[in-house]
């Protein structure tokens, strides 16, 4: 039986432990969030000030490395 692996929440650390996961063991990752997409809230101080160009959310997808 191949293992699947489940990482539930795509914070920092959900998205490296999935990434990381899937490069050790080559088993199929499965990343489960309550959204859609990815929000980068070490920079929502930036936004308020508006000093971080295209916003802070980007898309699971890109953010993954899949276009």
């Amino acid at each position: 039986m191949t293992p699947h692996i489940v990482v539930l929440g795509a914070g920092y650390s959900g998205m490296i432990a999935a990434k990381l996961a899937a490069r050790r063991t080559g088993a199929p990752v499965t990343l489960v969030n309550a959204r859609d997409t990815f929000v980068e809230r070490v920079r929502m101080h930036q936004l308020a000030r508006r000093r971080c160009a295209g916003g802070v959310g980007r898309r699971f997808g890109s953010a993954a490395g899949r276009q």
